[in-house]
């Protein structure tokens, strides 16, 4: 799907998050929101490449050629049931096998129901997905074939997110659907580890996982005990600092000399922006190679990580996104002389509430300065 794929799901998303916010009335966590569209993204970008060309070098080397000798039309035919397939294992032991749900753990641990969680997904959960599929190259599946089927699949498991619709009519008899994926997400006992598909009921019909949503429960999601940041670095990364007995920061006592706290309407202009880059990124990806392209996705993930600390309310966060957006995002510009009207709007927004951000420090700071004349 090149850039467009990125693009329409923020779309998507975002139309999803104003219906819901001022048509429905209901509640729409900003920061959460936040959280899931640059949980993974840029990193799991990177990771899906490391995927594909694993998937390539399989099929170039080790393939038996059977799927690829058969007639174009049963070629894609077969993908699309075998990629369902593969998915629903894939799924279910992400949840069974401790070492990949410390991988998923990170797309369950949004506690809005949207297609904002869609977007959710770990840093390596691309890497953990070959796995599964790696059969579908030694069959001789072709690669465009592979990325088409992918795709869709994937698109359909982003729409069964939305908190829009309710009940799908006769698409429930057969299809995941979002009334049928929101047990999933469930907390409640009687969700635990149901509902793996995909795409079709089937699988789960077959293995003993499908499960209805029970009259009278109200749904709970997320997961037990989780990671009380909202900074992808930290979800990402602490279920295996956990395992190396890494030290990690206490999020429930935080050093209030350390804090500064910023309306959700900024960290939410922020994510939006993050993503913009990266669907830049993508968008340029075939064009640029060496530092250009290392540059840029080193700004985004540090972005992420920045906005990721001021949704945590940490002083660190605040002046790293200023350091980045006025500073070094101006650098790269005149660097690598990026003039294209894209990136040169993105850029001048990015600068623009880097210096909004730098004003509310000094109107904060002056405002402890005059606090404390009159304590004196």
């Amino acid at each position: 799907m090149g850039f467009s794929g990125p693009l329409l799901l923020l779309v998507l998303a975002l139309l999803e998050i104003a219906y819901v916010k001022y048509h429905k009335k209901e509640d729409v966590s900003l920061r959460d929101s936040v959280y899931n569209m640059n949980s993974g993204l840029i990193m799991m970008w990177v990771c899906r490449g490391v995927e594909l060309a694993g998937f390539q070098y399989v099929l170039s080397n080790f393939s038996f050629n059977i799927v690829n000798s058969w007639s174009v039309p049963l070629q894609w035919i077969f993908t699309f049931f075998a990629w369902d397939f593969c998915f629903y294992w894939l799924h279910r032991m992400h949840h069974k096998i401790p070492l990949f749900w410390k991988i998923h753990v990170v797309h369950h641990e949004g506690e809005h129901f949207g297609l904002s969680l869609g977007m959710r997904n770990s840093w390596y959960s691309s890497l953990s997905s070959f796995p599964f599929f790696v059969g579908l190259a030694f069959l001789g599946v072709p690669m465009e074939i592979f990325i088409a089927i992918s795709g869709f699949h994937y698109f359909m498991q982003f729409y069964n997110h939305n908190r829009v619709v309710g009940d799908s009519g006769f698409l429930e008899k057969f299809m995941v659907t979002p009334k049928h994926h929101r047990v999933h997400h469930g907390l409640n006992p009687e969700y635990i580890d149901k509902n793996f598909g995909g795409t079709f009921k089937i699988w789960d019909k077959l293995f003993g996982s499908c499960q209805s949503e029970v009259e009278g429960v109200k749904m709970v999601f997320g997961v037990h005990n989780p990671i009380k940041s909202e900074n992808p670095f930290w979800g990402n990364n602490i279920p295996f600092m956990k395992d190396l007995n890494m030290p990690i920061p206490n999020f429930d006592n935080p050093d209030p000399a350390k804090l500064f706290k910023v309306k959700d309407s900024f960290i939410f202009s922020g994510g939006i922006l993050v993503y913009a880059f990266v669907v830049y990124y993508i968008y340029k990806e075939v064009e640029w190679v060496g530092m250009q392209q290392a540059s840029l996705f080193a700004l985004i993930l540090l972005s992420t990580i920045a906005l990721g600390g001021i949704s945590d309310n940490k002083l660190w966060g605040i002046m790293t996104w200023i350091g980045l957006s006025t500073v070094l995002s101006v650098l790269f510009v005149w660097t690598y002389k990026v003039f294209d009207p894209y990136a040169l709007s993105l850029f001048s927004i990015f600068f623009i509430h880097g210096i909004s951000a730098l004003y509310q420090v000094f109107k904060v700071n002056n405002k402890k300065q005059l606090q404390s004349i009159e304590i004196k």
